[in-house]
């Protein structure tokens, strides 16, 4: 290394060029002397070493209006694909799993090993995009991005965030701002000033916070949105011509019947090949429809849940058909509602509720009492790519006597 002396102080003029360059500062002499002025020797040694050359390049980036860039020991230098997995250190690793998508968009942010709840969140902040995940993390999106490169370094916050008005707002959400802890330093394809995300060691409260311009807290217990059942249609089979009343309480709001219901309930006149005549109107229908709101969200188990790709949708829900014995209209109207939606996605969660949960959502009572009644409600989710679920066995259901067949669903991202 080459040692110059500068207004008296000695420092190695490769390291304050390489300094001067991770500030996005060309290293001439003019620039090297002005390092040199908003350099403190902090050792009083006539020495100026990196950690204080990197302070003082901070200084000299605000003096010249450019944004703070925390330096070398937070410029990220690696793909960031290549430090996760196995890569993230273990104090971040026994709370959170970090993955990053396929096309390098969206980088995520789960509880390792909890129940998932199923939130749908939408919102932007200082240069990242935010959304809540399946698991109840944080799905993020950079402006500059797709995220390109990426460092794990063990820092405190307070070293990283200049601001005190931003500390005080970590401190006041329970952050320990002078303990030092994993950080996760990335950049974009866009934008080569790092953003750092910090991770709460709390596992009662879990939650990350992105540096950029300022700080923003990802908390990973805000509520989500209120869901709409979508088009739970009901099919009568009675075995002979009779009256038949149908009636649904729902935990939440009606959005739309047809035809119009009596609080609730459907006076019918069924027969055996599913026609329903109202005698009050005259009018006969092929099923009865009925669209909701719940506001209490849905929860998604991965180990009763399935992975199905975009390609894969048209045979899963033939799948989904079969097991639920649906006669051939059924199939289409089923299929033929769900397939859009569905094959948007590059990967879709779904879950197949059971009869029981469903029922806590909507509960339906059919009088007279039939002999076979068939339940299907799905809830699905756009996910960016494939993760490990449970995949179970579908029920085996088959039809006797009068039957009564329902089914609906749940687009979670749609709110």
């Amino acid at each position: 290394m080459t040692k110059i002396s500068i207004k008296g102080q000695q420092l190695s003029l490769e390291v304050a060029k390489d300094v001067l360059k991770d500030h996005e500062i060309k290293p001439t002499k003019t620039n090297l002397n002005k390092l040199v002025d908003y350099t403190v020797d902090k050792n009083d040694n006539n020495y100026l070493a990196r950690p204080e050359l990197e302070k003082g390049a901070n200084e000299l980036a605000k003096h010249l209006g450019r944004p703070e860039t925390h330096g070398s020991a937070l410029k990220p230098n690696k793909p960031l694909q290549t430090i996760l997995g196995d890569a993230v250190p273990p104090s971040v690793s026994k709370l959170y799993a970090v993955s990053l998508s396929e096309d390098r968009k969206e980088l995520t942010f789960d509880p390792a090993m909890v129940k998932p709840k199923v939130r749908a969140l939408g919102a932007t902040a200082h240069g990242i995009n935010v959304e809540d995940t399946i698991f109840g993390g944080k799905r993020i999106e950079l402006e500059g991005g797709p995220f390109k490169d990426g460092k794990w370094v063990t820092k405190s916050l307070a070293s990283v965030v200049k601001d005190s008005a931003q500390l005080d707002k970590l401190k006041d959400a329970g952050y320990d701002v002078d303990a030092k802890r994993s950080l996760l330093v990335v950049n974009g394809d866009h934008d080569p000033l790092p953003t750092i995300f910090a991770f709460s060691r709390d596992p009662d409260s879990k939650g990350a916070i992105a540096v950029c311009s300022e700080v923003t807290l990802l908390d990973f217990s805000e509520h989500g949105p209120i869901y709409t059942i979508k088009k739970p249609v009901i099919y009568l089979y009675p075995e002979k011509v009779q009256h038949v009343t149908v009636s649904v309480k729902l935990d939440g709001e009606m959005i739309a019947e047809y035809p119009k219901s009596k609080n609730g309930s459907w006076e019918m006149m069924a027969g055996p090949d599913g026609t329903l005549f109202d005698r009050a109107t005259e009018k006969r229908y092929g099923y009865l429809f009925w669209e909701g709101s719940y506001a209490k969200g849905f929860e998604i188990d991965p180990q009763q849940a399935f992975m199905v790709a975009s390609s894969e949708v048209e045979s899963f829900l033939d799948r989904v058909a079969d097991a639920y014995a649906l006669n051939a209209k059924e199939r289409t109207d089923f299929v033929s509602y769900w397939i859009a939606p569905m094959s948007k996605n590059p990967y879709n969660l779904v879950q197949m509720l059971s009869p029981e949960a469903y029922g806590q959502y909507a509960d339906m009572t059919i009088a007279p009492k039939p002999e076979t009644t068939i339940r299907l409600f799905m809830v699905f989710m756009r996910v960016p790519e494939p993760k490990v679920v449970g995949s179970p066995e579908l029920p085996t259901m088959t039809r006797r006597g009068f039957t009564v067949v329902e089914w609906g669903g749940t687009n979670l991202d749609e709110t």
